[in-house]
């Protein structure tokens, strides 16, 4: 799976970071979070703010903070730019493809990631990650003990489609 981006994909990300401040002059890593799941996949938001918070503490590292609709916002803090609801799916994309890294939860942005080529780690709760991870993906997996690991395939899938298909 590949995703090509154009050049407006990546000016408006890159105009973005050129006006988060002085701050970002000593970044030389940069990792893009992604807090947001359906509820069964997502992390506790307190999870979210110590991870960005250990990562803010290396002066070295950018935080770019993805999502959409009810995904979670970052506290404020420096070096961590709030792209939450800013950006189309292809300016997500671009902000992605320009990071290092990304840290999410089992969610479509893994499978972007993979798709612009960068390296991924994905968070786990019950679905198995090595039936998750986008074939040929630079990803790692945490999973977390819960104790239905493993039962998502035992689940329907949610409809949240209102409009139902015909074949």
């Amino acid at each position: 799976l590949e995703l090509h981006l154009d050049r407006r994909d990546y000016q408006i990300v890159g105009s973005l970071l050129e006006q988060s401040g002085d701050a970002w002059q000593s970044v030389s890593r940069l990792v893009a979070v992604h807090m947001g799941a359906t509820p069964d996949r997502s992390w506790p938001f307190t999870y979210w703010q110590v991870l960005i918070a250990a990562l803010n503490a290396d002066p070295h590292v950018g935080i770019v903070v993805v999502g959409a609709g009810a995904d979670f916002h970052p506290a404020a803090a420096v070096r961590v730019l709030d792209l939450v609801g800013r950006l189309d799916l292809r300016e997500t994309a671009a902000a992605v493809a320009i990071a290092d890294v990304l840290v999410g939860p089992d969610s479509a942005l893994l499978h972007v990631a993979a798709a612009v080529g960068t390296p991924a780690v994905g968070l786990y709760g019950m679905a198995d990650p090595r039936l998750r991870i986008p074939f040929g993906a630079d990803q790692a997996a945490v999973r977390s003990p819960v104790d239905c690991a493993g039962c998502l395939h035992e689940l329907p899938a949610p409809n949240n489609n209102p409009v139902s298909y015909t074949h």
